[in-house]
């Protein structure tokens, strides 16, 4: 690489920052200001509860001082087993169209850090399937997306986007004696929610409040407590649109619970009370979204309608958790952030 041009660690340094809001606020087809910039990089980097000093934010590609390119890093965690990883999520891979042959060398910062994070990507391009591929992540793109009628004025749970009816058969909330919580409420979390023998997101309170404030979208938190008053389930939605019809979009989900009655119950909740999600005016399906490899439903399929769609997530990890199966969600790496 030339002398002019330098990759440089994302630091504290202020006027580093400062350069840098100014660079993505001004990218090209950019319509978000510097304000905007300045609140995101703090949620990513200072607000962030898994973030710790001295995990890479990112990095910068510069021209004779000039920031001409940008790879941000955000912080995550996983657990596997009782042990807690590190992990780091590409974002905003950025580069400015002169300097664009020196993309790859930002990306290159990035892998460098195989052998001590969990890697993801969450990038729906044909550049970065090539890349990642070349760099031998694994893959996954396969989803199935489920679909639910949601409760209109009329009183009927009308699926006009299939032009179908469909009815929950049972009250799984009152079955498994739930109470519906939402973000504001008073609730335990004193265990973590994870299976030990799967590799995946350490989710604590703190996580999923850092989550649903990010700046990307709207998101509402749904949870459901049972003994203690401890968090046993949850979703998080987000308003989204298919086929010119206003939907409602589950992007995460988790239960400790072996079986799917616990997020049946929490979509029937949802379904059949719409008044009590923000956003959700307007919104006539429920959709939720769950990688292939999870298995979701598959026990009962009358309950859904499935269709497949792309979405990809690449991710390397650490020679230690090689053969350790990961879950993967709709809601990780940037995804929301």
């Amino acid at each position: 690489m030339r002398l002019e041009y330098k990759i440089e660690d994302i630091t504290n340094d202020e006027a580093q920052r400062e350069q840098l809001i100014r660079f993505l606020a001004t990218f090209e087809d950019e319509n978000r200001g510097e304000e905007f910039w300045r609140k995101r990089l703090i949620h990513w980097w200072n607000t962030n509860p898994f973030y710790v000093e001295d995990m890479p934010k990112g990095w910068v590609l510069t021209y004779q001082g000039n920031t001409v390119g940008f790879l941000g890093a955000i912080a995550f965690q996983y657990v596997y087993c009782g042990e807690k990883y590190p992990a780091l999520a590409t974002t905003t891979w950025r580069v400015s169209t002169e300097h664009r042959k020196y993309s790859l060398r930002l990306l290159s910062e990035y892998h460098r850090l195989k052998d001590n994070y969990i890697l993801l990507n969450t990038t729906p391009n044909e550049v970065a399937k090539k890349v990642f591929t070349a760099y031998r992540y694994q893959s996954i793109d396969e989803v199935h997306n489920y679909f639910f009628s949601i409760k209109q004025r009329s009183g009927l749970l009308t699926n006009t986007l299939f032009n179908t009816t469909y009815h929950f058969q049972s009250s799984f909330s009152k079955k498994n004696n739930l109470k519906i919580v939402k973000q504001g409420d008073i609730f335990g979390f004193d265990k973590q929610l994870f299976q030990p023998d799967q590799l995946q997101r350490n989710v604590t309170r703190d996580y999923i409040t850092w989550y649903c404030q990010a700046l990307s979208f709207e998101k509402e938190f749904v949870g459901a407590v049972q003994d203690h008053n401890n968090l046993s389930s949850y979703l998080i939605l987000r308003r989204n649109r298919m086929k010119e019809i206003d939907t409602l979009q589950v992007i995460d989900y988790y239960s400790k619970q072996a079986d799917n009655s616990e997020i049946l119950a929490l979509i029937q909740y949802v379904c059949e009370n719409p008044e009590t999600i923000s956003i959700s005016q307007g919104c006539k399906v429920l959709i939720l979204s769950s990688f292939a490899t999870n298995q979701l439903f598959e026990r009962k399929p009358a309950y859904v309608l499935r269709r497949r769609s792309k979405y990809p997530q690449y991710y390397s990890t650490p020679s230690a958790l090689n053969g350790v199966h990961k879950m993967c969600y709709i809601a990780e790496g940037d995804y929301g952030l």
